[in-house]
């Protein structure tokens, strides 16, 4: 699907903007534009196309960025209380 990112650490992922920039949207039409072998006349659909995978790129990252982030609360919370019995039991 070309060269849309995804941000690795899951407080960036959850700071990046649902909105694409333009410029960011120009760079994917372009690339759809080049995988349609440079045919001319798609470039309204090569937009629209655009927009929407970056979209769901960020959608997507922010998503993950939850569920990472509520998957390291959880083993927090089970090692606090492995711990916590470990303590009472000494």
């Amino acid at each position: 699907m070309g060269r849309i990112r995804h941000i690795g650490d899951g407080a960036a992922r959850m700071a990046e903007p649902l909105e694409p920039t333009q410029a960011q949207i120009r760079q994917r039409a372009y690339e759809l534009f080049e995988e349609r072998t440079r045919k001319h006349g798609g470039d309204t659909e090569d937009w629209l196309a655009a927009e929407q995978q970056l979209r769901a790129a960020a959608f997507e990252n922010v998503m993950r960025a939850i569920v990472d982030r509520r998957t390291v609360t959880s083993r927090k919370t089970r090692l606090h209380s492995k711990n916590s019995a470990g303590a009472s039991l000494a």
